[in-house]
């Protein structure tokens, strides 16, 4: 209890105060004489009161005390999981717990269904939900995909993709992807070899730049025009030196009698792990073709300033390539094709490090200038490894010949250089032991202003040469091994051609005159 003492107001103070204090001392007494009126109201008025009141202070001291424990105690004793229960009761029987489950997950949860079709059919989104299907048709079949639901604008195209209109027509949703690329099952592609996918790769190549397409064969039964900037690529690479890929792990392209995408020149654009059957790219320009297959038909079509690398050419009943300028192709396989490559009209292009076997003509030139093929394999091609019908300043040069049957180059043209090259009677991994050998090791037909130089030749019979005119054609410095000696032509057979001086490696001008020049 608080012990409460009495005042003892001074006399001296008391007595100024009664006779000093006016009557309307509220207006005009100064600080001291309020003090001093305020002390006495204390004395005569608040202090008998309280002495007069000590249990009922002692009271309020006690109530305190407990309040201060309460409070002390309180998060102690509190049973946290009842007070909570108890008010998520009070809000379900009032309704508001319902209404804010209800605009959470309208507005941020994620709603999930098996297929386009259900999430166009839902009833429940709202703008501003999200949409996960798990497949386009059915589930888990590559379609799958995350789409925001918005309310529509006058800027919307609903193409069944990107945007897919809802049964609700005021929404739509909208694909969310990244890095501007596209599954092109996203888009209803089937890719089982029997549906046209046409309209999918389409749309698609219209909207996206990177274009994913999935295992599985794509039937196209019309081009698809292809804006700049575009990458279309599968997921697996083709195996393009073993020549056969495991089919059931590869993205095909099956077209009818069109190409599967044709570019605008001067429009980039780049492919990667896919294979073609039939007819696969035309006019590719300043683009990369890169561990592709093409089968079927023409592989690559006028295409320009294009790089193809590890690439495989197979079974195409036209060309691998057909017309090229200002391109490279190399480390890519062709083989059983009607030409390898074809360089029709085809200017400034190199052809360098790739195997080219079992084709009627490996590479054709004709109207074909300031081309080179250099560090090629020619190998067991039915009739020419190079044939050259028309053309100038081409380069054949460090290429490997074996077993081409008619005759491992056909040479025509003028202002051509053929250096360094290696060319094998028989097969250089059998000793030479095998069967197919070449009639000739080269065939000149009308050949004029040009060098042949530096080669090694392993051969039944060195030249074949045609009734047509030929000149200024200098042969120097090439390796001679094997040629039939037991059948001599008089040297006047090569009037028409200009020998060099320098005699060729182990030969001398009475040994060049035994070479069959039939």
């Amino acid at each position: 209890m608080i012990n409460v003492e009495k005042v003892k107001p001074s006399g001296i103070f008391t007595n100024y105060i009664f006779k000093a204090i006016p009557l309307a001392f509220d207006e005009s007494m100064s600080y001291y004489e309020v003090l001093a009126g305020l002390l006495a109201y204390l004395k005569d008025t608040i202090l008998p009161a309280v002495n007069n009141n000590a249990d009922a202070l002692a009271e309020v001291q006690n109530l305190m005390t407990q309040l201060q424990e309460y409070v002390d105690n309180y998060f102690t004793n509190l049973d946290v999981q009842e007070e909570i229960n108890n008010k998520l009761d009070e809000m379900v029987e009032a309704g508001t717990l319902q209404e804010i489950i209800a605009d959470y997950l309208n507005s941020k949860a994620i709603f999930g269904f098996d297929n386009v079709q259900a999430m166009k059919e839902a009833t429940n989104l709202i703008d501003g939900s999200y949409a996960q299907t798990l497949g386009y048709y059915t589930k888990n079949d590559g379609g799958n995909g995350l789409y925001k639901i918005r309310n529509i604008t006058n800027d919307d195209i609903v193409d069944n993709g990107s945007i897919i209109e809802l049964s609700n027509n005021e929404l739509i949703a909208e694909l969310i992807n990244k890095n501007d690329e596209i599954n092109i099952k996203q888009y209803g592609a089937k890719g089982d070899g029997v549906t046209n996918d046409y309209e999918a790769f389409n749309k698609a190549c219209n909207k996206y730049k990177n274009i994913l397409i999935p295992e599985g064969t794509y039937l196209l039964n019309q081009t698809v025009n292809l804006l700049n900037n575009t990458n279309i690529y599968g997921k697996t690479a083709i195996r393009c030196w073993s020549g056969n890929t495991d089919n059931s792990k590869k993205t095909e392209i099956l077209t009818t009698n069109n190409y599967a995408f044709t570019c605008t020149y001067g429009y980039v654009n780049n492919f990667e792990n896919l294979s073609f059957n039939g007819k696969g790219i035309d006019t590719p320009s300043g683009s990369k073709i890169n561990k592709c297959e093409f089968y079927g038909d023409t592989g690559v079509n006028n295409m320009r300033v294009t790089t193809i690398n590890e690439c495989s050419f197979h079974q195409c009943t036209t060309a691998g390539i057909k017309t090229l300028t200002d391109s490279i192709i190399t480390n890519s396989y062709f083989y059983n094709n009607e030409i390898g490559i074809n360089m029709l009209n085809s200017n400034d292009n190199t052809v360098c490090n790739n195997k080219i076997e079992w084709n009627n003509v490996g590479i054709r030139q004709e109207t074909s200038t300031f081309n080179n093929i250099v560090n090629n394999t020619f190998d067991r091609n039915t009739t020419y490894g190079i044939e050259q019908i028309s053309g100038s300043n081409n380069l054949v040069s460090n290429n490997r010949f074996e077993r081409n049957l008619t005759a491992h180059i056909k040479m025509n043209g003028s202002l051509n250089s053929y250096s360094s090259n290696t060319m094998y009677r028989k097969n250089s991994e059998d000793d030479q032991s095998g069967t197919i050998v070449p009639t000739n090791a080269i065939e000149i037909v009308s050949l004029s202003n040009s060098i042949i130089n530096g080669n090694v030749i392993s051969a039944t019979k060195m030249f074949k040469q045609s009734p047509e005119y030929s000149s200024n054609v200098i042969v120097y410095e090439n390796t001679l091994n094997g040629l039939n000696t037991e059948i001599k032509v008089p040297f006047i057979t090569f009037a028409k051609l200009s020998w060099a001086a320098k005699p060729s490696t182990t030969t001398n001008k009475e040994e060049l005159a035994i070479i069959d020049k039939t």
